[in-house]
């Protein structure tokens, strides 16, 4: 369990602090506050405090002051600073000192939650390197969409990134064996891009390796070529994978690479030869979201002549192409997709199903290829299952919770106070089992909601927005795009021979 500090001499931003974020699902218990430097350094006599959120400008003891005392006196202390101020001396000051971020009165509370979300995750993970800190959760913000235009522009410029090159992709490294170092890997990668190319490397928090790749001109056959050279070169083949993202034409759009080189990646055949696994505008499928969704629902009913039923009916509609490689390969992305949601640390689920994919390939009657599909997804229950059981009780209640109230405005807070449980205990018991966050699970389940009922229903969008809860439709909007690179409407009337097609921004 963590503890937080405030130090502001505005009463009105400690209050914001306590009261506005939902401290509980990060796991932090414990709330202080002070001030002014002075006062805080007293706080840190005797106790551990795992965050430090402080104003620059303070009487007595600054922020930056205070954060060089604390940098002496405990090293491991996550810190986050305040400004009325964007005067780059502050920030620059602050990045050698190791802040997770530095934020702009007055607070926007996403951006904090965003913030301490990384915080927390490095506590999680245990980063080392604190001067990587900053530019890491830049970065890291950049690719996932996150960050909004202007402030990625005065953070890029501090870090001296540019962000305006006329092509950037994404590129996401996974390692097969944990056992194996890509370090000098990605150490070549790196000298050999950077000659042409403005490249940038992090690790995200699913443990891949992610370059970011800027340039005048931009050859994705080049880039492949480049990394499976290099692989040779280290004997790697055997050892990762890499997935390349799709080009796109401006530095806000760079979600959309990188979210199409994580879910190839996820995706991946990992018995194959090549080393590189995609490198093409191979968007989120509208096929593959609706089957997950449909997969999830049945795994979850406790009716096992249901499930059953559901499982032939599923198998039966991915043969009425009659192509069997497609049914079998969309089968398989489901499930796939379905334990990538819910089970973000497994990265074996897909050696686990190759066995059975290599049956399918090898029939040809279709009543056979039924039979094996329907068996497909039997088999995926039963490994959901058993990674579900792994889950400590508390946490599958949590997830059946969310599962059965997700249209409500459910919350962790209510939840543990029906049950009289410990929130904060909770938020860091379900960080730990799921690898994600309490509210990053339900936003994620409720936008899986709305994509099956996007392409199932006539529903308005907005009526959509709330039937899977969202009190907003523009924040509803903003939560589907960041999850499917596509706006509702775009997602809506796209059709699955258009996956490979470049989403606009309707």
């Amino acid at each position: 369990m963590y503890t937080a500090l405030f130090v502001d001499d505005e009463p009105s931003v400690i209050e914001t602090l306590r009261s506005s974020i939902h401290w509980q699902q990060f796991g932090v218990d414990t709330l202080l506050s002070a001030s002014d430097g002075r006062q805080a350094l007293t706080l840190f006599s005797g106790r551990t405090i795992h965050l430090l959120i402080a104003d620059i400008r303070m009487p007595h003891m600054g922020g930056l002051e205070l954060l060089q005392a604390v940098r002496t006196a405990s090293p491991d202390t996550r810190c986050i600073l305040l400004t009325a101020y964007g005067e780059f001396d502050y920030a620059r000051e602050a990045i050698k000192l190791g802040v997770e971020n530095y934020l702009l009165k007055p607070l926007r509370i996403s951006e904090m939650e965003e913030t301490i979300e990384k915080a927390v995750n490095s506590m999680y993970v245990s980063h080392t390197d604190r001067k990587q800190l900053f530019r890491d959760s830049i970065l890291s913000r950049w690719a996932s969409g996150t960050i909004g235009s202007e402030d990625l522009a005065e953070r890029a410029a501090i870090l001296n990134i540019n962000i305006y090159r006329p092509g950037y992709c994404a590129v996401c490294i996974r390692k097969k064996q944990t056992a194996v170092s890509i370090a000098l890997f990605c150490s070549a990668c790196t000298e050999r891009f950077s000659k042409k190319n403005d490249i940038h490397l992090f690790c995200d928090d699913a443990d891949r390796c992610v370059f970011i790749i800027g340039a005048d001109e931009i050859d994705l056959k080049n880039i492949a070529g480049t990394f499976r050279s290099i692989a040779a070169e280290k004997d790697l083949q055997a050892s990762l994978v890499v997935s390349v993202g799709p080009v796109v034409p401006d530095s806000g759009l760079l979600y959309q690479s990188y979210r199409t080189a994580c879910r190839n990646l996820e995706l991946a055949d990992v018995s194959a030869s090549d080393v590189v696994i995609a490198q093409k505008n191979n968007y989120p499928s509208p096929e593959t979201d609706v089957l997950s969704e449909e997969i999830v629902m049945l795994f979850h009913s406790e009716n096992e002549a249901e499930r059953s039923a559901g499982y032939e009916k599923l198998a039966e509609h991915l043969m009425e192409s009659g192509n069997t490689c497609k049914a079998t390969h969309l089968a398989v992305s489901g499930l796939l997709q379905v334990f990538m949601n819910s089970f973000p640390d497994r990265s074996d689920i897909h050696t686990q199903l190759q066995s059975r994919i290599q049956i399918c390939l090898s029939l040809s009657e279709r009543s056979a290829i039924v039979s094996v599909v329907r068996e497909l997804f039997e088999y995926g229950y039963l490994l959901y299952q058993y990674y579900f059981d792994r889950f400590s009780s508390v946490i599958q209640q949590a997830i059946g919770y969310i599962h059965d109230c997700y249209v409500s405005g459910l919350s962790i807070e209510e939840f543990c106070a029906k049950r009289r449980m410990n929130t904060s205990y909770l938020g860091y018991l379900f960080k730990k089992e799921t690898g994600m966050f309490f509210n990053t699970y339900l936003l994620q389940f409720r936008v899986s909601r709305a994509c099956y009922l996007l392409k199932n229903t006539d529903i308005k969008i907005c009526d959509i927005a709330r039937q899977v809860g969202f009190s907003s439709v523009s924040y509803f909007i903003s939560c589907f795009r960041q999850q499917t690179s596509l706006s509702p409407k775009k997602y809506r009337i796209m059709q699955p021979e258009e996956d490979e097609k470049t989403p606009d921004n309707t």
